[in-house]
């Protein structure tokens, strides 16, 4: 866009800054999830636990604090979904909150 406007200067100063900023992977979306959950910023949790998700939906512990946060956020079917695919990834603690929010299911 710049360089359309006649800015050369500024459109290879930005093709630079764009070369010069990694993509963030699942963990650190997970992490910046777990570090908002830990601040209670529910929302920014869910969403950095969403796009982790969407990167590589068999990370480990994502399904359980996914459904942790959406306890939070009133989302009581999420929440319970969350648990289920937790438990059947092997989180041993998902049965725990099936038990408490979901009817054991």
């Amino acid at each position: 866009m710049k360089e359309e406007l006649g800015d050369e200067k500024g459109a290879k100063k930005d093709e630079l800054k764009s070369l010069s900023v990694p993509a963030k992977d699942a963990y650190e979306f997970a992490n910046d999830g777990l570090i908002k959950k830990n601040n209670e910023d529910y929302k920014g949790a869910l969403e950095a636990f969403n796009k982790a998700n969407e990167l590589n939906p068999n990370l480990e512990n994502l399904h359980y604090q996914r459904g942790i946060v959406k306890v939070k956020l009133h989302d009581m079917n999420g929440a319970c979904l969350d648990f289920r695919k937790a438990k059947e990834m092997g989180e041993s603690k998902a049965q725990l909150l099936l038990d408490k929010y979901c009817g054991g299911k």
